[in-house]
């Protein structure tokens, strides 16, 4: 893939991979979802949420807990269901509370000091955002398999839905649902 000596590459994304501004005033539409960023180029919402999701995604794999916890909102709430097929919210529980970094940090923490990442596959199904532009929903399929020093496997697997909100100028995940095995489409 080659560049062209203004940056900007055949398919119109930069080399820093956001789309230039083709004007000096920002559109926001239901077909054009796009916002000012610095250097003159736009971002579009949907790239905002995929960069917070790569970034979860890189936190897992680093076990960086600064990285991870600077996805989440101050009110985020993450509910689990008891296992992958029960999809019914009224038998759902809270593990970890409303967020807490202190009290999140020693959960993650803890995960990472005694167990190893074996992999971790994520892939981005899809990404709504509401028509007024503050909300989005990643719908993002997880396998992800952690191993103690002891050797026991704890898999993370299916289907989770990843609601984000503008808290400022920028996007922080306010809902998570625990993941679900969800019927072949």
């Amino acid at each position: 893939m080659g560049g062209s000596q203004n940056g900007i590459g055949p398919n119109g994304l930069s080399q820093r991979g956001s789309r230039r501004n083709a004007s000096s005033r920002p559109t926001f539409n239901k077909y054009d979802r796009r916002i000012p960023n610095e250097g003159g180029f736009d971002v579009s919402i949907e790239e905002q949420i995929q960069e917070i999701v790569d970034r979860e995604t890189r936190a897992w794999d680093t076990q960086d807990l600064d990285l991870l916890l600077s996805i989440f909102h101050p009110d985020i709430i993450w509910p689990w269901p008891p296992g992958p097929h029960d999809h019914d919210p009224a038998d759902w529980i809270f593990l970890m509370g409303r967020f807490d970094e202190q009290r999140w940090r020693g959960i993650w923490g803890e995960i990472f000091e005694t167990h190893s990442l074996v992999h971790n596959n994520r892939r981005t199904v899809k990404i709504t955002i509401s028509e007024q532009g503050d909300a989005a929903l990643a719908t993002v399929d997880v396998d992800t398999l952690w191993r103690s020093h002891e050797g026991k496997d704890f898999l993370w697997k299916g289907r989770a839905g990843k609601g984000y909100t503008k808290m400022g100028q920028e996007w922080k995940l306010i809902m998570h649902t625990g993941l679900l095995e969800y019927p072949p489409r």
